[in-house]
């Protein structure tokens, strides 16, 4: 297993990681995050592209069957979550989009665990 780490400041805006993936390989995201100021509704999600340059949103069914982003929504206290692909990546890029949204302050940590 290989795991990268991205350190993401969110004073600085929209950031967008670009992943080279292995074709139908497994994957999961931890997103840590800390010392959020000035707000909410700060996202970080995944979406995936087979030719590196056309990219769709990734979802994923919530507890009520309706389908949803595949993502995390950043709160103001603290905390983390993982996203895990269980049925393996379908594309060959991956794209992790950290948006801050009403967020002015705060420092987000990805972890992506690669099989």
């Amino acid at each position: 297993m290989e795991t990268k780490r991205y350190n993401c400041d969110l004073s600085s805006g929209l950031k967008t990681i670009d992943v080279q993936m292995k074709p139908f390989g497994r994957y999961s995201l931890q997103v840590v995050w800390e010392d959020i100021a000035g707000g909410t509704d700060g996202t970080v999600k995944l979406k995936q592209s087979i030719d590196g340059a056309n990219y769709d949103q990734i979802k994923t069914l919530n507890a009520s069957s309706e389908e949803v982003d595949f993502g995390v929504d950043i709160s103001t206290e603290a905390g983390s979550s993982t996203l895990e692909d269980k049925d393996g990546f379908t594309g060959s890029n991956l794209r992790i989009t950290i948006d801050p949204g009403q967020i002015t302050d705060g420092n987000v940590y990805l972890f992506l665990n690669l099989e």
